[in-house]
Order: C-alpha cells, then sequence, then structure tokens
C-alpha cells in the first residue's frame, strides 16, 4: 500500500514541471509527512487540462453519506482488480490523474522508511479521481506488487509513471500490464533512494521541520 507521502514543492514548481492550462492549488500545503485525508495536487486530462487538489481517499460520485465515506479512508487501488472491482471502474476508465510528490513512505516492523528518486525532483504517482460534489474532488493512488527495490520493505508500491508516460496514461493509452507490474519494460528511468526515518513518522502530526530534516540525507540502493 501507500499510505504516507511527501510533496513539498511551491505550486509554482508543480505548475512549471505539469505546464497546465489552467490551476488552483489554492488549498495545497505542502507538506514533509502528508497523511491520508489531506488535500493532494493533482493532475487531470478533463478539457482543459489542470492541476488543482483532491481529498485523499476515495469518494464515489454518488455518495450520499460523505462523511462516511471520508471515514472509510479508501486511499488506494489495487491494479489487478481495476476493471472489475465496481467501485473504480468508471475512474479506471474515465477519471486518470497524476498524483505529484517528491517521496513517498513504507513500514517494516513498525520502523518506516522513505523512498524518493535519485534523478528527478517530483515524480507522478498513477491515480483515479471522482468529482464527489460541485468543485470537489476525491482521490486513491494505484498499487502493484513490489518491484525489487522496495520488496524487501513492503510488498506493494504505488505505480510510479515516467514524464513519458503521464500523457499516455490520462488518455488511457498505457497498457494495463504495465500498471499491473507485468510490463516493466522502460522503467529503467527510476533511480530510487531509501533511508530509514524515525518512527515519530508515524505520527502525522509529526512536526515538518525535523520531517525535513529526516529525509534530507538519504543512502543509496
Amino acid at each position: 500500500m501507500c499510505g504516507r507521502t511527501a510533496t513539498y514543492v511551491s505550486p509554482e514548481t508543480l505548475r512549471k514541471r505539469y505546464n497546465p492550462e489552467s490551476s488552483n492549488l489554492a488549498n495545497y500545503n505542502p507538506s514533509y509527512n502528508e497523511p491520508p485525508g489531506t488535500d493532494k495536487p493533482f493532475v487531470s486530462k478533463n478539457s482543459p487540462t489542470r492541476i488543482e487538489t483532491a481529498h485523499w481517499g476515495y469518494i464515489p460520485e454518488e455518495a450520499d453519506d460523505i462523511k462516511e465515506w471520508k471515514s472509510k479512508s479508501i486511499i488506494n487501488a489495487r491494479a489487478e482488480t481495476l476493471k472489475e472491482k465496481s467501485l473504480f471502474k468508471e475512474s479506471w476508465l474515465q477519471k486518470r490523474c497524476l498524483i505529484p510528490v517528491n517521496g513517498f513512505y513504507e513500514w517494516k516492523d513498525n520502523q518506516p522508511f522513505y523512498f524518493t528518486p535519485e534523478n528527478q525532483q517530483v515524480i507522478s504517482l498513477a491515480g483515479i479521481f471522482t468529482e464527489y460534489k460541485d468543485g470537489k474532488y476525491s482521490l486513491a493512488i494505484i498499487t502493484r506488487p513490489a518491484r525489487q527495490f522496495i520488496e524487501e520493505i513492503h510488498d506493494r508500491q504505488p505505480v510510479i509513471l515516467s514524464q513519458e508516460e503521464e500523457e499516455k496514461y490520462l488518455e488511457g493509452r498505457i497498457p494495463l500490464g504495465r500498471i499491473q507490474g507485468k510490463e516493466d519494460r522502460g522503467t529503467d528511468f527510476l533511480k530510487m533512494k531509501k533511508h530509514p526515518v524515525t518512527k515519530k513518522m508515524s505520527n502525522p502530526e509529526f512536526d515538518q521541520e525535523k520531517a525535513k530534516k529526516e529525509i534530507s540525507t538519504l543512502g543509496n540502493f
């Protein structure tokens, strides 16, 4: 699974990175320790191409009790069942999105590890989104079986896209096998670093400056 991320670049950096035709990042709060339930930036191709924020926790568009759905905290969607699971099927077909992050965390035996790219500042995770209320969005991060670089820590990982794949993903032109981890050709672009961080990072209220210090020096693997 992917249950904690870090997205700490400025709104302007995100705009330059994704070059959207429109943007609304008023609710974006850069963070070194993002838990589910926060507003995360996302990029979609619903004419025109845009970047804005969405509640991290999937809420169906037909939801009657939004508070109840938020409490369920459906933060991930498994790539293996995207086509079959009725909850996600429409979003997978019609509402794909890119979720910018600087890095993400996974846990092993209660020890958190931070993962971040070695060769680029911001990476795009594959996601799906909904507009559950006029002008209000929700999203889920798509996960797949872990590649070698993370499986010793956790058996699942977010789906990470290269910049060359981003537009194709939004347009539905990436093979499902690639998303599910069955076809990893073309993903050698990603050189990752990992680093164990304090167990205090498990607390979503952990002080941001201390969190920043924790992830500032990372080891290679």
